[in-house]
C-alpha cells in the first residue's frame, strides 16, 4: 500500500526526484514493503515525557508500529538493515493528542486527518454528535489498519437527553464498542443519574457537559469521569440561576434561560469593569471548582474555542490573520458575516465574549491550583472556526500563557491524554517514548520545553510507525478533498448499474490513502435512497446491502434496506432490518416509526 501511495503522490503533486529517497523511507518504515521494518532515530535529544528532562545523544529504534528499544547512541547497536533518520542537533518528543475534536464535516477542503498529522497530532478522540459517529467507527478502523493515513482515533456516542429511549443507549454503546459516552446539556436529573450509573456498571467511561438540570455536586455524586470543557464552570454559574422545574423545560427554553442568565452575570463587567464585582464572580467559580479537588474527575481544556469566540465578536481582523484560518471553509466566514454563526446570540453583547473568555482562563488557573487533572483538547470543528491540528498548537500556547509550564502543557497532550485513554479502554500505549509504546513521534529543530511554539513546524512526524518527513507533511496539506457521493451519483446516472456504483466505490476506497475522497456511510446510502424512491428496488437493495457491510455500525443502510423490502411487500424481512437499525441507535426515529407502521 505504501509504495502505491508513493507513486500516486509523486505523480499527482510532481514531487522533485531528489525527494524520492526521503519518500522511499516512508515505504520502508511502514513495515509493509521492507524486510525488517526497522527505523532508527539516531543521536537525538530525547524528550521522553517521563520527566521534564532532555536526554542527550539517544537512539530510538522502531519496529512496525512500536518502539522496541531506547538507549544511548554510543552503546545502542543499530541493526544493519534499519533505515536511519539522523537526529543530530534535533529533538524527539511523543506525538500529540487532541482529546476533544469533531470529525465528519464534509465542508473541510483539506482533509482533517491530514491537518492533524501535518501538525504532529497522532491521536484524537472524536466526540461527534449524532449518526456521524457511526461512520467514524469505520474511519477508526481505516486509520489503525493503515488503509488510510490518519491519527489513531477513539470515538464516543453522545446522549443529548432529549432521546425517547435513554435506557437502551448504554447497552447499545457497549454492544457496538464505543470508547466512551458523552452526556450533553438537556438530560433530566433522574436520567443523568441513571445513565451515569448504567455506564459505570457496564464499565463505560462517562464524559460530558454539566447538564443544565444538574450542578457540580451532582457530577461528583453521580460519578462522572470527565468534564469536556473548562468553560463549563462559568456556564454552570448561569445554569444554577434557572428558576423553576428544569426537568420540565424544553431544550429551547433551557438554552434561553442559560443565555439570559449568562449575560446578566457578564454585562456588569463589560460595562463597568468593577474589581469588586469581578472578585465576586471569581469567588463563585472558586466554590464550584473547589468541590472537584481530590475527586479524580478530569477536565479537558478547550481554551482555544473560547479565545476564538472572543475574537469572532471583538477582533475579526486578528482572527483572520491567523495563518491556519486559510483552511476554514468559506461558509464559516459567510455565516459569521451574516449573523448566522453558532454563537450569534453574542450579537449586541460582544464585550461579554471577552469577559467570558477571561472567566474561562481564571477557571483554568483555579483548576490547576486545586490539582484537578487537565488534559488538552480543542473542540476542533468547522462550525466553531477551529482548524484541526493547528488549533492544538494554539491550545498549548494558551495553556502556557494561562499558567502551565511548557512541560505541563505538552504533558497534557501526551502522557496525561494516554491516562484518559487507559481509563476508557485499558490501553496506555502512547504519550511517552518508552519500549513497547506506540511509535508516535515528532522530530523538531528546537527545544519545545524552552519554547512551546517550536512544535508548530515539525521536521518530521511518525504516526504508528509510518515516518512522514517534512516534505510529506507539506504535501498532505495540499490534498484537496472531493465528495465521494457526488462521484457515485454521476456513475449511477451514466451507467444505470448498481454493480458499476459498487465498483467505483471500491476503487475510490482502495485509492484513498491520502484521504482525497470524503467517504462515509452516506456516500452509498444516498445512491441507494435515490434508487428506492425511483422504485428500482433490486438495485437499491444491492447497494444498501454492500454499504451495510462497509459500515456495520450504521443505522441508515439497514433502515433503507427495510424500506426497500417493505416496498417489495416482504414485511418480515423489512421488520428485521428496522430492528437491526435500532440495535445501533435505539432512538433512530425512522425505524421506530416504520415498526409502528
Amino acid at each position: 500500500m505504501v509504495l502505491k501511495l508513493l507513486v500516486i503522490v509523486v505523480k499527482k503533486y510532481r514531487i522533485p526526484f531528489i525527494f524520492l529517497a526521503a519518500w522511499c523511507t516512508v515505504a520502508m518504515v511502514s513495515g509493509q514493503d521492507a524486510g525488517s521494518g526497522i527505523v532508527a532515530f539516531k543521536n537525538v535529544r530525547l524528550i521522553p515525557m517521563t520527566s521534564d528532562k532532555v536526554m542527550e545523544n539517544q537512539t530510538v529504534l522502531v519496529r512496525g508500529d512500536r518502539i522496541f528499544r531506547v538507549g544511548s547512541a554510543e552503546h545502542l547497536e543499530i541493526p544493519k538493515e534499519a533505515v536511519i533518520v539522523d537526529g543530530t542537533g534535533k529533538y524527539l518528543m511523543p506525538g500529540l493528542a487532541d482529546m476533544h475534536v469533531h470529525l465528519v464535516s464534509k465542508t473541510w477542503e483539506t482533509p482533517e486527518a491530514n491537518m492533524f498529522l501535518a501538525n504532529g497530532v497522532t491521536t484524537i478522540r472524536d466526540l461527534t454528535q449524532g449518526t456521524g459517529a457511526m461512520s467514524i467507527k469505520k474511519w477508526c478502523e481505516d486509520f489503525r489498519s493503515k488503509k488510510r493515513l490518519g491519527p489513531v482515533t477513539y470515538n464516543a456516542w453522545t446522549i443529548w437527553g432529549t432521546e425517547h429511549n435513554i435506557a437502551e443507549i448504554i447497552p447499545a454503546c457497549k454492544r457496538n464498542r464505543y470508547d466512551c459516552i458523552k452526556i450533553d446539556d438537556y438530560i433530566t436529573k433522574k436520567d443523568f443519574y441513571e445513565t451515569v450509573r448504567r455506564g459505570r456498571d457496564s464499565g463505560i467511561y462517562i464524559a460530558g457537559h454539566i447538564p443544565y438540570t444538574v450542578n457540580v455536586d451532582d457530577v461528583i455524586s453521580a460519578g462522572m469521569d470527565e468534564l469536556t470543557h473548562v468553560e463549563l464552570f462559568p456556564v454552570v454559574l448561569a445554569s444554577n440561576l434557572i428558576q423553576g422545574n428544569k426537568d420540565k423545560m424544553p431544550r429551547e427554553k433551557l438554552d434561553e434561560e442559560v443565555i439570559t442568565n449568562a449575560f446578566k452575570l457578564l454585562e456588569p463587567v463589560s460595562r463597568q469593569n468593577s474589581p469588586s464585582y469581578i472578585d465576586s464572580l471569581h469567588r463563585m467559580l472558586d466554590r464550584e471548582i473547589g468541590k472537584l479537588k481530590g475527586k479524580n474527575i478530569t477536565v479537558i481544556t478547550t481554551l482555544v474555542a473560547d479565545e476564538i469566540l472572543a475574537l469572532k465578536y471583538n477582533d475579526t481582523l486578528k482572527l483572520k490573520s491567523k495563518p491556519q484560518n486559510k483552511y476554514l471553509p468559506g461558509k464559516f466566514w459567510d455565516d459569521l458575516r451574516k449573523g448566522k454563526d453558532k454563537n450569534s446570540y453574542f450579537i449586541g453583547h460582544e464585550k461579554c465574549a471577552d469577559v467570558f473568555y477571561d472567566l474561562v482562563v481564571y477557571a483554568f488557573g483555579e483548576l490547576k491550583k486545586n490539582d484537578i487533572p487537565l488534559v488538552a483538547g480543542t473542540d476542533a470543528a468547522t462550525i466553531l472556526g477551529i482548524v484541526p491540528g493547528f488549533s492544538l498548537h494554539d491550545e498549548l500556547q494558551l495553556l502556557v500563557k494561562a499558567g502551565f509550564s511548557p512541560y505541563e502543557a505538552i504533558r497534557s497532550a501526551t502522557h496525561d491524554a494516554s491516562q484518559v485513554i487507559k481509563k476508557m479502554t485499558g490501553e496506555d500505549d502512547f504519550g511517552t517514548i518508552e519500549t513497547d509504546k506506540r511509535a508516535d513521534l515528532i522530530l523538531l529543530d528546537r527545544n519545545p520545553l524552552e519554547d512551546i511554539s517550536s512544535i508548530r513546524r515539525p521536521a518530521g512526524v511518525m504516526a504508528s510507525g509510518v515516518w512522514l518527513p517534512e516534505e510529506k507533511l507539506i504535501q498532505l496539506l495540499e490534498v484537496k478533498r472531493k465528495l465521494a457521493y457526488s462521484v457515485l451519483q454521476e456513475v449511477m446516472a451514466k451507467t444505470n448499474s448498481a454493480d458499476s456504483v459498487i465498483g467505483e466505490y471500491k476503487r475510490l476506497s482502495a485509492n484513498n490513502d491520502l484521504n482525497e475522497y470524503f467517504l462515509n456511510e452516506y456516500s452509498l446510502t444516498s445512491v441507494g435512497y435515490d434508487l428506492l424512491i425511483k422504485n428500482k428496488l433490486d438495485d437499491a437493495i444491492k447497494i444498501l446491502s454492500f454499504n451495510a457491510g462497509e459500515y456495520p455500525y450504521a443505522s441508515n443502510p439497514y433502515y433503507f434496506l427495510g424500506e426497500a423490502y417493505w416496498a417489495k411487500d416482504d414485511k418480515k424481512t423489512a421488520a428485521g432490518y428496522f430492528k437491526k437499525a435500532l440495535s445501533f441507535d435505539p432512538n433512530y426515529d425512522p425505524a421506530i416509526k416504520a415498526l409502528r407502521r
